[in-house]
């Protein structure tokens, strides 16, 4: 029973931060100068659809969010690596970001139709996750090699009180994260209605194209900067922390 609660709470809270995500890209686009040509259900199924995509990220950009902070801690001992046993590591703490997803872009497709482009959906939000996957292990990189400059630790002091010790934050990957997070912004700014939209719900075969180059490009840039510290399993420090529940 506390297990279904929890879970629910979870879910609970993940698709009312959707939703205010939503919303809040949208006033931003409206003080950035309106949607242009696009219109408030193509808008609501572009989120949709990033939302999905960036779930499928979520599953394992965390264990790359944490590398620079494994270094901070372990990094006088041995050095961190991208190793399989450790990345691979499944969070399902996104699967709310993907139920969002499916229910905006089933509000979208209920207005704008579906069509024989919709089946690209699925595979343009793999290659957009991919993408958001190559980004944060090269970000990951940097991180590891300056953790000085990228790695804070938070000690909160209050009177009469234990000071509470903070979970290491890497800066990049905070950063990385907002930026990620906001695919839909450029989308809506730069790029027509069609990109998207066919005008059945689904992308044009060239963004598609475009897209599917860039996560393959990003991918091995990725791998050119871990070149050398590559693993298939983490040495016992590194995965015993990779595991620890944040």
């Amino acid at each position: 029973m506390k297990h279904a609660l929890g879970a629910l709470r979870g879910l609970t809270l993940g698709l009312s931060i959707s939703f205010f995500n939503l919303v809040g890209m949208f006033f931003m686009l409206i003080l950035l100068g309106g949607l242009g040509e696009w219109t408030n259900m193509q808008f609501v199924g572009a989120f949709g659809i990033f939302e999905i995509a960036t779930a499928i990220a979520f599953i394992f950009c965390p264990n790359l969010w944490r590398l620079p902070v494994i270094e901070a801690e372990t990094g006088m001992r041995e050095k961190t690596s991208l190793a399989a046993s450790a990345i691979l590591i499944p969070h399902w703490a996104g699967g709310a970001k993907a139920i969002a997803g499916f229910g905006m872009l089933g509000v979208a497709a209920y207005y704008e139709g579906i069509g024989p482009a919709t089946a690209g959906v699925i595979p343009f939000a793999v290659a957009t996750g991919l993408l958001v996957i190559a980004i944060s292990a090269a970000a990951a990189r940097w991180g590891v090699l300056r953790p000085e400059h990228d790695v804070i630790h938070v000690v909160l002091k209050r009177p009469t009180k234990d000071d509470i010790n903070l979970p290491g934050i890497s800066l990049s990957a905070s950063a990385l994260q907002v930026i990620l997070g906001a695919f839909t912004l450029p989308t809506v700014k730069l790029l027509p209605p069609s990109t998207l939209y066919q005008p059945e719900v689904g992308p044009s075969p060239v963004f598609l194209l475009a897209t599917t180059l860039a996560a393959a490009v990003a991918s091995l840039v990725a791998l050119w900067v871990w070149r050398g510290h590559i693993a298939v399993r983490a040495t016992r420090e590194h995965q015993r922390k990779a595991e620890e529940k944040v």
